[in-house]
């Protein structure tokens, strides 16, 4: 896992507009399997994605939901903070375990 996260921060869907509230953390691809976390749509992180060298994200299926209610997350992108330019492409989603049941 890579060290250092984010604070709890905005995430807000370009091409929607919608926002929610989320925590972003950094890790490796290793993260979702150590932590029993299954990635149920698109990909995990490839190992030059995790190192830094691509804007992309995982999120979890409720922040997916209230960014996109009704379309696929996949292949999208979001701005992470309110009022930032840094935008991320969503890879995958991954099943939290206690919300996502």
């Amino acid at each position: 896992m890579r060290g250092g996260g984010l604070p709890v921060t905005w995430a807000t869907a370009v091409d929607s507009r919608r926002a929610s509230v989320a925590n972003f953390i950094n890790v490796s691809p290793e993260y979702f399997q150590i932590f029993k976390m299954p990635i149920s749509r698109g990909r995990n992180f490839t190992p030059d994605e995790a190192s830094g060298k691509a804007d992309i994200a995982i999120l979890s299926r409720t922040a997916a939901a209230a960014l996109w209610p009704d379309a696929d997350p996949i292949g999208r992108s979001l701005r992470v903070g309110r009022g930032s330019d840094s935008q991320r492409e969503v890879q995958g989603c991954w099943n939290c375990p206690r919300r996502d049941r």
